[in-house]
């Protein structure tokens, strides 16, 4: 059981299932992380925001841990380094042109405003 809450600048997840250990708590819940940062990544297409983050709470070990994930609207190459290949793997081709669309735009708002910088 999952609970998310969502703030302005962070979305919190609390799950109630305690892992054994990290390896177990990813394997069980990579998607929704994933899924998670697709929805921060998207928000900074539709926002001024250029930061935002996502916490975890979670048992590991049998100990509560709270996993904060921070992310810049500057660095959307978490999208096709780390997201892509994922959803290759799963053969979720339309995630793959979600995240290419998703992509190319946060790399045109970052150089629009570069120039408006200069």
């Amino acid at each position: 059981m999952e609970n998310i809450v969502k703030e302005n600048s962070i979305i919190n997840i609390s799950l109630d299932k305690a892992y054994n250990n990290q390896e177990d708590f990813w394997t069980d819940n990579q998607a929704l992380v994933y899924s998670k940062i697709i929805e921060i990544y998207s928000k900074f297409i539709d926002s001024e925001e250029q930061s935002l983050g996502m916490t975890v709470a979670v048992k590991i070990y049998g100990d509560e841990q709270k996993i904060y994930f921070g992310f810049d609207k500057d660095y959307p190459e978490i999208l096709i380094d780390l997201l892509m290949p994922y959803y290759i793997e799963c053969e979720e081709y339309e995630i793959c042109a979600i995240l290419r669309d998703m992509y190319q735009s946060l790399v045109v708002i970052i150089y629009n405003k570069n120039l408006e910088n200069k």
